[in-house]
């Protein structure tokens, strides 16, 4: 009885540690399962100041929401790191995310670098590839615009224009590239478009005819606020 009575006591002293530590276990799982599913888009206090410190680098026009144009060239975002690139070379459709995003709302923390975090993210850039299509409806959506995407028609895409709507264009070989491209369509005109283009200035400077730059484009969205 000796035995059993000391056996008995010494499992009794080993049981509050036991306790505690699966509780520590228990919490520590649902702390990490919390912040690794955490939804697109949401972002912890850290990284909201992170974000904020990616925008708020517009010059007063582009704050005003008077249709910027964002290339990818421009040394304030130009380096940036996106996907296995850099926003130079592969990111057009950040550029023009966030210049539509910036003509719609004025919004002076939107720039190509947060749309470019934001697609990093949340899986939009494709290794070899560049962003995908899907990145301008949900990227819409995080900057608080909504995207339809439309047919490709003349008489559709000035309407949208018209009525204060911007159109992103899936682009593909021609004028604007060889392989893919996104550019923005931000005025209607009798005569024609004008286009945003993020990685020239001289075919942003040019009008644009339907017939011109119908053929090309492979896919467009209307983006609204």
């Amino acid at each position: 009885m000796k035995h059993k009575y000391r056996k008995r006591r010494r499992f009794s002293g080993m049981h509050p540690f036991l306790f505690i530590g699966a509780l520590c276990i228990l919490t520590a799982t649902f702390f990490l399962a919390r912040h690794l599913t955490a939804p697109p888009g949401i972002l912890s206090g850290q990284e909201r100041e992170l974000e904020d410190a990616l925008g708020d680098t517009l010059t007063e026009e582009e704050r005003d929401g008077k249709e910027p144009l964002f290339l990818q060239t421009d040394e304030r975002w130009s380096g940036y790191s996106y996907g296995g690139s850099t926003i130079s070379v592969s990111g057009c459709g950040p550029c023009c995310l966030a210049m539509t995003a910036v003509a719609l709302t004025g919004d002076r923390k939107i720039t190509p670098k947060k749309v470019a975090r934001f697609s990093d993210k949340n899986g939009f850039y494709a290794e070899g590839q560049g962003s995908l299509w899907t990145l301008i409806p949900e990227g819409s959506k995080f900057l608080g615009l909504t995207a339809e995407e439309l047919p490709l028609s003349e008489q559709r895409i000035r309407d949208t224009l018209e009525n204060g709507g911007k159109i992103i264009c899936a682009m593909g070989p021609g004028d604007f590239t060889t392989e893919g491209h996104f550019i923005e369509l931000y005025q209607v005109e009798a005569d024609g478009f004008r286009v945003h283009d993020p990685n020239s200035l001289e075919r942003s400077r040019k009008l644009w005819t339907y017939n011109e730059i119908g053929g090309q484009i492979r896919n467009l969205w209307g983006i609204y606020s």
